[in-house]
C-alpha cells in the first residue's frame, strides 16, 4: 500500500477590500466625508470592539463580512481535511498492522498444525489446550484479515471523500477568487459613479451658480429698463398733459374768435366777395315723370329747386 499523500498546503489569500474605503490602483482616495475604517484601521477603544456576528448582523462593513464568510468555510474544509488525511492515515496503519498481525498469525498456525498430528492427541490435556488455542488463534487471525478487507475498502471510502472535499474546495476557492474579483470590479464601478456623480455634483452647483448671477444680472437690468420705461412713461405723460393744456388753449382761443363773428352777415360777404359773373338765366322744363318714379324723394314738387344752404345754422337744424 503506498503512502498516503501530504496534507493540501494552505493558501491565505489577502482580506477583501472594503466597499467603502477601498480605491483601486492610482491617485483615487476615499472620500474623507465617509468616514469609514478598513478592520486594520479600527480604533481600538474598549467601546468599539465588536465581534464577527454583530459585526455581519449590523452590516457596518460588507468587506468584512464577505472576508469572515470566506475565512470561516476555508477554515472548515481545510480542518475537514485535514480530519479525513487523519482518518486515513489512522485507518492505513491499523488496517497495515492487522494485515501483518493476521499473516504473522497465519504462518504460526500454519506451522504449528503438525503437532494434531500426535498419537497422544485424543488423550493428552496438553495437546487439547493447544488445539484450542489454535482455534483461538485461527478465529483471531479470521477477524483480523475480515478487519483488515474492512479497512482497506474504508481506505477507498475515505480516499473518495478526500477526493470529493478537495474538489470542493478547489471550487469554493475558484468561487471565491471570482467572488473577489466581481467584488473588486463592483467597487471599481462604484468608485467610478461616485466619481461621476461628485463631478455632475460639481457641474451642477456651477451651474446653478451661474443661473443665480445670471438672474441677478437679469433682475437689476430690468429694474433698470422699468426705471427707464417709467420715467418715458411719465415723461409722455407730463408731454400730453402740456399738449393737451395747448390744445384747450387753442380752441379757446378758435372758440373766442369764431365768438365775435356774425355768421349770416359774414357768410353773404364771402358770397359777395367772391361772387363772379353770373351765367345767363336759363329756362327749362322739368320732367314731371320722374316724380311718378319708386324712388323718386317725397318732398320734391315741379317746378320748385331745393338749394341747400351749407351755413352752420342750416347743418344746426339738420
Amino acid at each position: 500500500m503506498a503512502a498516503p499523500p501530504p496534507p493540501l498546503p494552505r493558501r491565505d489569500r489577502p482580506p477583501l477590500p472594503d466597499p467603502r474605503t477601498f480605491s483601486p490602483p492610482g491617485p483615487q482616495q476615499p472620500y474623507p466625508s465617509e468616514g469609514a475604517f478598513s478592520p486594520q484601521q479600527q480604533p481600538s477603544s474598549p467601546s468599539s470592539s465588536i465581534s464577527a456576528p454583530d459585526l455581519c448582523q449590523n452590516g457596518s462593513d460588507f468587506g468584512s463580512c464577505l472576508q469572515l464568510n470566506y475565512d470561516a468555510i476555508s477554515k472548515r474544509h481545510e480542518e475537514e481535511l485535514h480530519s479525513l488525511e487523519s482518518l486515513r492515515m489512522h485507518i492505513f496503519k491499523r488496517q497495515k498492522v492487522d494485515k501483518e498481525y493476521s499473516d504473522s498469525l497465519q504462518r504460526i498456525n500454519q506451522s504449528c498444525e503438525r503437532s494434531a498430528q500426535f498419537p497422544v492427541a485424543t488423550t493428552s490435556p496438553v495437546v487439547q489446550a493447544w488445539k484450542v488455542f489454535l482455534q483461538v488463534s485461527e478465529k483471531l487471525q479470521a477477524q483480523l484479515s475480515s478487519s483488515s478487507d474492512q479497512m482497506k475498502s474504508m481506505i477507498e471510502v475515505v480516499d473518495e471523500l478526500i477526493k470529493n472535499k478537495r474538489g470542493a474546495k478547489k471550487v469554493s476557492d475558484d468561487q471565491r477568487i471570482q467572488l473577489d474579483t466581481e467584488f473588486t470590479n463592483m467597487c471599481n464601478h462604484v468608485q467610478d459613479l461616485r466619481r461621476d456623480y461628485r463631478k455632475h455634483l460639481r457641474a451642477t452647483e456651477k451651474c446653478r451658480n451661474t443661473l443665480q448671477s445670471l438672474h441677478q444680472k437679469q433682475a437689476k437690468a430690468n429694474e433698470v429698463e422699468r426705471s427707464r420705461i417709467k420715467r418715458n412713461i411719465l415723461g409722455q405723460y407730463c408731454s400730453c398733459l402740456d399738449y393737451t393744456k395747448l390744445y384747450e388753449d387753442s380752441f379757446a382761443l378758435i372758440n373766442d374768435a369764431l365768438s365775435q363773428v356774425e355768421r349770416e352777415s359774414e357768410y353773404v360777404q364771402f358770397i359777395r366777395d367772391n361772387a363772379k359773373d353770373q351765367a345767363p338765366i336759363e329756362n327749362f322744363e322739368f320732367d314731371g315723370t320722374l316724380l311718378s318714379a319708386p324712388c323718386a324723394p317725397s318732398d320734391v314738387q315741379a317746378g320748385q329747386i331745393v338749394i341747400n344752404n351749407l351755413t352752420h345754422k342750416a347743418m344746426a337744424d339738420k
